[in-house]
């Protein structure tokens, strides 16, 4: 699949039934993949869900679904530090264009093979996996800074230790100058920063700055 709108949308009928589902070239996020990919969350996490048919009546369903996410572009999809639901890793390109490698590749995928990896799997010792210890790459790294909110990215750029309501909205609206960046209102930067701020007596300090 190469649309999240396929397995996240209304008409989802697509993903019933289906074990390990692979979204190929996922495009760079919008603020409708940003809703795709809250959506996701619940498809990778829970063990039912609800599939509709179009012209069809909604029913319940088991979960089984796992999923493999390909992409070139930089920010393919939503994600926050806490996440733990999504490994990132970066495929080799040392066979890129390489048709030979890949045309002797695809002759070892024999009956054999997959009979092979089948058994290797059904008598792999996964009794200690735990599935939330997501290996932290440098890969994920990348993909976390670039999901930065510009919030967030103001208060780990802007060198300040501490700072009062006003100056910190007027250093937030300098930063936001600086950097072709459109302010937001007093209120909504407020909202959106006390939880990245430690906040006594009007005062705010970055969390890090005692650390």
């Amino acid at each position: 699949m190469t649309n999240l709108e396929n397995i996240c949308g209304k008409f989802n009928s697509s993903i019933e039934n289906m074990k390990l589902i692979v979204c190929n070239e996922l495009q760079s996020i919008d603020t409708t993949k940003v809703l795709n990919s809250d959506a996701l969350k619940s498809l990778i996490t829970d063990k039912v869900g609800v599939v509709e048919r179009k012209y069809k009546d909604q029913r319940v369903c088991e979960n089984v679904a796992n999923f493999i996410m390909v992409s070139n572009n930089v920010v393919p999809m939503k994600l926050e530090s806490s996440d733990r639901r999504y490994v990132v890793v970066r495929t080799s390109d040392s066979h890129m264009q390489d048709t030979e490698y890949f045309d002797d590749l695809a002759e070892t995928l024999t009956s054999d093979f997959y009979n092979h990896l089948f058994s290797y799997f059904m008598t792999l010792d996964i009794s200690k996996f735990n599935p939330r210890q997501i290996p932290h790459t440098e890969e994920r790294q990348t993909l976390l800074e670039a999901n930065k909110s510009v919030y967030e990215l103001f208060i780990d750029e802007t060198n300040f230790e501490c700072l009062d309501e006003r100056s910190l909205y007027d250093s937030y609206k300098q930063y936001c100058q600086e950097y072709g960046y459109m302010a937001a209102s007093k209120r909504t930067f407020l909202a959106n920063v006390k939880s990245l701020l430690d906040i006594q007596n009007g005062v705010y300090t970055k969390k890090n700055f005692y650390e």
